[in-house]
């Protein structure tokens, strides 16, 4: 069975984007609107793979991989206020 998600470079780049973003939102402590906006990003990007026929232990792998990387942002919390 050949994987869609990886034979798209149209959902490769969308995924990669959500993670560049939410990466970014991590580093550059930016706020809520950024990690919204991956968040967002990743939404549409999940709901184009499943329509182009990916199966849901694709999406679901890459929904894993993209709240693992939200998840580690938790820790930083509010800083030292």
């Amino acid at each position: 069975m050949e994987s869609v998600i990886l034979s798209s470079p149209v959902l490769l780049c969308g995924y990669m984007a959500a993670l560049a973003l939410c990466v970014v939102g991590i580093v550059k402590k930016t706020g809520f609107w950024l990690t919204a906006l991956s968040a967002i990003v990743f939404v549409g990007t999940s709901i184009y793979a499943l329509l182009s026929g990916a199966s849901l232990e694709e999406a679901g792998i890459a929904a894993i991989i993209f709240l693992c990387v939200n998840i580690a942002a938790l820790p930083r919390g509010r800083g030292d206020k």
